[in-house]
């Protein structure tokens, strides 16, 4: 008798076993693959709308400006019998306008560097005092329009080596954000802690919730949007100002406060012997003050 070439009952049902196998693992692969192209299309839906969004913010924060601009450009320039006070009533606005739409271009412009890859870093000397005395005058005219109060509360003499520029727009963006939400009253806080430079910036606004204290550093984001939205601005100044401090070996978080906001920057001094001018003694006044307005 020859030996029959069929297979068995038992070869039969392994080899479905193994191909019903296959097919199950290829349609679980498949499935995993669809998952990951459904969430694919949600990121870029969603980044969509966050650019939709700040597009539609872009647009009305610099052409809002840009409009008073010319309104009170006009002004003075078709009325030649305004009075000294009118005149210069319009010109103060039309200063604080355009210091408002500089700061804005200033934070595009450095989200576009920081975009294309073309942010570099130049290290001089700086005094923390100085510049901190120069953010605060800039945005001098926002505190008075909104009657908030700014205290400056500052360390001894501070000099260091960092990228000045950076570091000047990164506390520029937190003291704006500050006066922006605060009710009556913004701090800046400067002081010393094993070679490094603490900056705190504390106002006495809504606060923070704790979930979304690492979410305001998201860029295009702002907490509250659309309809909801009750303070100006695009969602850029944070996300621009934790971008520059990476640059500098800074950090920059956001503190615990039971009342209001409280955004920390720290820094390492650097080398004191490196780069800039010695500063002179016309910068005195600028060091170991305590400033209100």
């Amino acid at each position: 008798m020859k030996t029959s070439d069929k297979p068995t009952d038992a070869e039969l049902l392994s080899g479905l076993a193994e191909r019903l196998q296959e097919r199950q693992d290829a349609l679980q692969q498949a499935a995993l693959v669809h998952d990951e192209l459904r969430a694919v299309n949600a990121r870029l839906e969603a980044a969509e709308r966050v650019k939709g969004q700040f597009l539609s913010n872009i647009r009305n924060e610099i052409n809002n400006p840009l409009t008073t601009l010319r309104g009170f450009a006009a002004a003075i320039a078709d009325n030649p019998d305004l009075s000294r006070e009118q005149v210069c009533q319009m010109a103060s606005i039309i200063h604080r306008e355009v210091g408002s739409l500089s700061f804005q271009m200033q934070n595009i412009f450095a989200a576009a560097d920081l975009e294309s890859g073309l942010v570099d870093c130049t290290r001089t000397r700086w005094s923390v005092n100085g510049l901190i005395a120069e953010a605060v005058s800039d945005l001098r005219s926002a505190a008075l329009q909104k009657e908030v109060e700014v205290c400056v509360e500052e360390a001894s003499r501070v000099v260091g080596v960092t990228d000045s520029a950076k570091l000047g727009l990164i506390v520029s963006n937190l003291l704006h954000n500050a006066i922006e939400f605060a009710r009556s009253k913004v701090t800046v806080r400067v002081g010393t802690e094993n070679d490094e430079v603490i900056i705190d910036v504390i106002d006495d606004g809504p606060g923070i919730r704790e979930a979304d204290r690492e979410h305001v550093f998201d860029r295009f984001v702002q907490l509250s949007e659309g309809s909801t939205k009750s303070h100006p601005g695009h969602g850029l100044g944070l996300s621009v100002s934790r971008a520059f401090a990476e640059f500098i070996d800074a950090s920059i978080e956001v503190r615990p406060s039971d009342c209001g906001s409280h955004f920390r920057v720290r820094l390492p001094l650097g080398d004191d012997r490196l780069g800039g001018e010695p500063l002179d003694e016309a910068d005195q006044f600028l060091f170991g003050v305590v400033e209100t307005f």
